[in-house]
């Protein structure tokens, strides 16, 4: 009986075969990294609010630790550090006084930041602070910025005004108006947009204005 002969086995040094086991070992790290990681999105919004996080609370410890420590204003006269309760009660205190000094032959004079609306100078009750007023020098809405030859501000954002100030007209708080015995000026100003008009808002038409007031004796 002849012998089977023996089959022919590929012969592989050494080195080949740590080359072909380092292949597959490589080949699996590539699968493993580029299957989808299911918890990847979730650790990144984990870090992401982590972050945020931190940031809000540095934020307030700094609010808090370096905040400016308030002055004794009443005894250098800074009224910018003087606490707003204590603030308002001086200025009532002093126009109270003021207006017991004056008499019917003087001039009234208002300053304000926003114009008043006109009810509130037109329904003044007679003998009232507010019905005695002559003038009121006032300004905020800047001429509207963008102001329309003949036409006057394109937007005014008001509610006193109607549509909530579109297209509010020529002389709706700008420059000089009787509204009953009370003038009322309010300037353009000179100032750009600072965040009360929409960003596209700039001055068109609308030149930065400083105002020269000159009073004269009238019948009023």
């Amino acid at each position: 009986m002849r012998p089977s002969p023996k089959r022919a086995e590929p012969a592989f040094t050494s080195a080949e075969v740590r080359e072909a086991s380092s292949s597959r070992s490589r080949g699996r790290s590539r699968a493993i990294s580029n299957a989808p990681n299911k918890r990847q999105p979730y650790g990144r919004l984990l870090a992401a609010s982590g972050i945020l996080l931190a940031v809000v609370l540095v934020s307030a410890l700094m609010t808090t630790f370096l905040q400016a420590p308030n002055l004794d204003a009443l005894a250098d006269g800074d009224e910018n550090a003087i606490e707003l309760t204590t603030y308002n009660l001086q200025w009532l205190t002093e126009t109270r006084n003021a207006r017991a000094k004056m008499t019917d032959a003087d001039v009234y004079i208002a300053l304000t930041h926003v114009p008043p609306a006109d009810e509130e100078l037109e329904s003044a009750y007679p003998g009232s602070l507010r019905e005695r007023v002559h003038l009121v020098l006032c300004g905020h809405y800047q001429g509207g910025l963008i102001r329309l030859p003949f036409a006057g501000a394109l937007f005014i954002p008001s509610q006193n005004l109607p549509l909530y100030g579109l297209l509010p007209g020529a002389d709706t708080y700008f420059g000089l108006t009787r509204k009953g015995r009370t003038y009322l000026y309010v300037s353009p100003g000179l100032g750009g947009n600072d965040g009360l008009y929409p960003l596209p808002f700039f001055r068109l038409f609308n030149p930065p204005t400083v105002s020269l007031i000159s009073l004269t004796t009238s019948s009023l």
